[in-house]
């Protein structure tokens, strides 16, 4: 008799204990409080046991809770594995208050695992089964006022009257029962639904398999309306199929991986780049039923293979707690299966580059031959070397296996190896996989790019006239350039950057549209090649531009300078400054130039320091996530470029993080 696959050992039922008095009391004293005085006689006895958890005082204190003398006779009729499995999921499942789901499982499961069995004896451990389903059946039929089926032949509408808790809430409850979540949480597994419907044996009302069963359920959803999940569970006969009715081709997901491995009788291999938590989970549920020695792992234990998404690190550490040795093989990126004679090849998927929901009808896996099999456990590792010979059926096939050598070179993962990878992980984290697939979506369309033209505008250089010559007054034919500054070179004239400036704009404008001044500009993938010609073109000008620069610029600035020395020498001589007059002797014209000239010095730069080096600067960068979840980015993509289909896109961008939000 096997229910509550947890609680195995003294020490963990006895740990738990004084938690399983608290939920009994505040179930008795609450929602479950018996129509007698039964608790409150017992309640002392109950108490009694909270710090000294020994095994007679707990059969006679529950015992006179639950009446069992009064309620059993005989053989025990009930308490059997689905009977706990029904209250289970029930609790989980159905049950709206998860307090009162979490006080149930609390209260019984400790009482129906292993150690208890072991210890009280499979007698009483059913007396005790069959008041956890009587219990939930009170609350869901008394208290809640669930429908019961209509007619005897009837299927239970569990999905209408699922509880609404979030996944991981069900996933804690259940965890306390060690059996495995619902695969959909609108399946119910079949002998849990004949627990409801137990009049029903037809294979034609229920089901002679669980295939039958869940396409006779699916039909009852549609026809009940529940279109969506009738054909959620249409797709996933569809993949179940497919693994068992001989097909050679078929689509192996973690979820569909980890179905195949709770069907283990014997043994169980996987190799793989990495390991998801689905299949780890469902390996380390089969280590309590066959032996972790019987289990083999091998995974190319990196922290690059996790970062694309290959495995889960967690998962790993699931594999080790569980006792199951897990080895590594550096680059290995091929996907094997083999669960006791069954196997299956397949390709892992990334899930850096795509999520792992796929069609049914999309195939990753295809089915290994009973020779194929015993070849791959043969050459995989020792391990699995030791399991095929343990499986060989003759000895003539017992020696073969031992005669091949194994060809996958592997070492175990020891616990200094995980620590260092936790490390390198925990320092810089991986991005996450749906993130980068939605981004990835539109760095498919569009880059954002920065043009940006340096060291060519030297025509907005300007010069700060020296105070002295300021005082000496204006010039009309210079007013345009000359104030308390000066332009060192005419807007307009040929040394101008104006005209390659004209020219960039032109570009920026057919081939950058700008998204706003919180985005900036963008360039279409398709038309980046285009946009790189004419920047070519654009660099040629501006080496000429340049090139003319560095031969004509002195002269222009000796130019602009004469100009000014040119106005101003008359008025010097006509009216000496006294700046000059403290340093000359004369106040002719020559002195006046050189006095102008010596003040300008200090003003004037040479063209060596005005001549950089010129250059375009072009940064690309692609979209990142925040920008692609602005409200306004749609709406401005859509402005700036028209003529594309970005409702697509942006369809497109959504379904690749479904996944992520499906688990969240």
């Amino acid at each position: 008799m096997k229910l509550a696959a947890t609680y195995a050992s003294s020490e963990a039922f006895r740990a738990h204990w004084p938690k399983c008095v608290d939920a009994l009391s505040r179930l008795c004293e609450g929602p479950l409080s018996p129509p007698d005085d039964r608790y409150s006689m017992a309640r002392a006895m109950i108490e009694d046991t909270r710090d000294r958890p020994e095994v007679a005082g707990i059969e006679q204190a529950l015992g006179k809770l639950w009446a069992f003398d009064e309620r059993f006779f005989g053989d025990v009729i009930g308490g059997s594995e689905p009977d706990f499995r029904w209250a289970v999921y029930c609790s989980a499942y159905l049950i709206d208050d998860p307090h009162i789901a979490a006080d149930l499982l609390d209260v019984y499961c400790p009482l129906l695992g292993t150690f208890a069995i072991e210890t009280f004896g499979e007698t009483f451990v059913r007396k005790v089964c069959s008041t956890f389903r009587d219990d939930v059946s009170e609350v869901i039929w008394e208290h809640q006022e669930l429908e019961a089926p209509r007619h005897e032949s009837e299927f239970f509408d569990w999905h209408g009257q699922l509880n609404g808790s979030p996944d991981n809430v069900r996933a804690a409850l259940i965890a306390q029962a060690g059996i495995p979540p619902l695969e959909h949480e609108s399946l119910p597994p079949l002998d849990v639904m004949r627990v409801f419907s137990p009049q029903v044996s037809s294979p034609a009302q229920l089901g002679s398999s669980a295939d039958e069963y869940l396409r006779d359920l699916a039909q009852f959803y549609e026809q009940h309306g529940y279109i969506d999940v009738s054909k959620e569970l249409y797709d996933l006969e569809k993949r179940r199929s497919r693994m068992t009715d001989g097909t050679l081709f078929s689509n192996l997901t973690s979820d569909a991986i980890a179905r195949v491995i709770r069907t283990a009788k014997h043994s169980v291999c996987f190799a793989a780049p990495g390991i998801q938590m689905e299949p780890a989970k469902a390996m380390a549920e089969v280590a309590g039923r066959i032996g972790p020695e019987l289990i083999t792992v091998c995974l190319d234990f990196d922290e690059r293979v996790m970062r694309m998404g290959f495995g889960d690190l967690n998962a790993v550490k699931a594999l080790q707690g569980a006792g199951i040795s897990v080895n590594s093989t550096p680059g290995l990126r091929t996907g094997l299966v083999i669960v006791d004679h069954n196997g299956y090849i397949f390709t892992p998927t990334a899930l850096y580059l795509e999520a792992e929901d796929r069609p049914a009808e999309a195939p990753n896996a295809m089915r290994l031959s009973k020779d194929q099999v015993t070849e791959a456990l043969a050459r995989l590792s020792p391990a699995a070397k030791a399991i095929a010979i343990a499986m060989a059926k003759t000895d003539e096939e017992r020696e073969h296996i031992r005669r091949t050598a194994v060809e996958v070179r592997s070492q175990q993962v020891v616990a200094t190896t995980v620590e260092q990878v936790e490390r390198r992980l925990t320092e810089a984290p991986p991005v996450r996989f749906d993130v980068a697939r939605q981004v990835r979506v539109f760095n498919a369309y569009l880059q954002y790019v920065d043009l940006k033209l340096e060291g060519a505008a030297i025509q907005r250089h300007r010069v700060a006239i020296p105070p002295n010559i300021q005082k000496l007054g204006g010039a009309k034919d210079l007013e345009g350039r000359l104030k308390t500054t000066f332009d060192l070179i005419e807007k307009g004239g040929k040394l101008s950057s104006k005209a390659l400036e004209d020219s960039l704009n032109e570009i920026r404008k057919n081939f950058t549209p700008s998204l706003g001044k919180d985005h900036g500009r963008v360039v279409l993938k398709a038309a980046k090649p285009h946009l790189e010609e004419k920047l070519k073109t654009f660099r040629t000008e501006l080496e000429k531009h340049q090139e003319t620069v560095k031969s004509e610029l002195q002269d222009k600035l000796n130019e602009s300078r004469k100009q000014i020395v040119d106005y101003y020498a008359p008025i010097v001589v006509k009216n000496p400054p006294d700046a000059m007059r403290g340093q000359f002797l004369k106040f002719e014209e020559p002195e006046a130039r050189t006095w102008l000239d010596h003040e300008l010095d200090r003003a004037f730069p040479k063209a060596e320091a005005l001549i950089q080096k010129m250059q375009l600067d072009v940064r690309y960068k692609d979209v990142t996530f925040e920008t692609l979840n602005r409200e306004d980015f749609l709406a401005a993509i859509k402005k700036a470029f028209p003529g594309v289909d970005w409702d697509k896109a942006y369809s497109e961008f959504r379904a690749a993080g479904e996944d992520q939000e499906h688990q969240g």
